[in-house]
């Protein structure tokens, strides 16, 4: 569950697609023409509009002026058409766990992920950069002062991934991102994560609000963090619909996707078995009435996830990197090994 209290409701609206008069080359990103095309839908001026806050989203502003504020926001653009044989070969590489190869930006391409960004504050509100709900990841040291490990300085590139559940009621994977907009709009300090799955019964449901490789969000409390080395800008966060208050679960294909998309965040950023770690694992060390403890995800199904997981694993090849902290182990790590023991 995300730290930033959700207060109210995002309008909801459908994805409407814009027919595309160009298909795109993958290697060249030249025009081509006769080529059956496909992909991603893409987002109205009106839709684009609700995404964002500065003034001119909400007077004259083209589609092109909005959708490039979007891009140097989030790192990412509307989906490109692609011709119908590259869409399937992308598809099915990132559902036998083979999609290393491509970039996020590509995989929103294809459709595997659906577009809905991320906004920060309005430019009024923003006071300064630890405002903003989504930063540029460049590598670049931060400082942070953490209660329980004292003051230290890290670097914002890519170490650790970290499970969040909504616990929202589960109003849905959308709204979900739609609520955390909203709070950004009405300049509250909005947390968010890249990527949100949900409850699907079949297919992908996995929306994508920023580049994780460009970008960071605040998804934990770095203050609290039980881990001295994971902070909101060494690591990713997934968020997965879900609700124990509503009885709401997980589904089979969502627990396929988190695996999928785990398994392509690995291989991207080169992580260890143990640089996987839930929400839980931070700040469940605090009094449950604190603000900021957090149990998620709860309900998470372990053993599905491990069979998943290693499922991929036999089809890719994929072997994970050995740890430079073997000494740390984390659940999604021993589950790994558990379920690799079983015959």
């Amino acid at each position: 569950m995300i730290d930033s209290k959700i207060t109210s409701l995002f309008c909801c609206f459908f994805l409407v697609s814009l027919a595309p008069a160009l298909a795109v080359d993958l290697v060249t990103n030249s025009p081509t023409t006769n080529i059956e095309t496909s992909g991603a839908k893409q987002l109205t001026l009106e839709e684009l509009k609700l995404f964002d806050n500065s003034d001119a989203g909400t007077t004259k502003a083209t589609l092109d002026d909005i959708a490039a504020r979007i891009k140097a926001e989030t790192g990412l653009e509307q989906p490109r058409a692609l011709p119908e044989s590259d869409k399937q070969k992308i598809e099915r590489a990132f559902d036998q766990g083979l999609a290393a190869q491509y970039d996020v930006q590509t995989l929103l391409d294809a459709g595997v992920f659906t577009f809905r960004p991320i906004v920060n504050l309005h430019p009024n509100s923003v006071k300064s950069d630890d405002d903003k709900s989504v930063r540029k990841r460049d590598g670049k040291p931060l400082e942070i002062d953490n209660s329980v490990w004292g003051k230290k300085s890290l670097p914002s590139e890519i170490r650790f991934g970290v499970i969040h559940s909504t616990e929202d009621g589960a109003a849905g994977a959308a709204k979900t991102i739609d609520m955390w907009n909203t709070d950004a709009a009405a300049g509250k300090r909005s947390s968010s994560t890249p990527f949100v799955i949900g409850r699907a019964l079949s297919g992908r449901e996995i929306y994508v609000t920023a580049d994780f490789e460009t970008r960071w969000q605040r998804h934990c409390s770095s203050k609290l963090t039980a881990r001295p080395d994971l902070v909101n800008w060494t690591s990713v966060g997934v968020e997965m619909e879900h609700s124990t208050e509503k009885n709401i679960d997980y589904t089979d294909e969502e627990m396929l996707n988190i695996a999928r998309l785990w398994t392509y965040i690995q291989q991207r950023s080169k992580l260890a078995d143990n640089r996987l770690v839930t929400h839980g694992e931070l700040q469940g060390y605090l009094p449950r009435d604190h603000v900021s403890f957090r149990s998620d995800p709860e309900g998470f199904n372990w053993y599905l996830f491990g069979k998943e997981m290693l499922a991929l694993r036999k089809k890719s090849g994929f072997t994970p990197p050995d740890s430079a902290i073997a000494d740390v182990k984390t659940i999604p790590q021993v589950v790994l090994q558990v379920c690799a023991q079983e015959k």
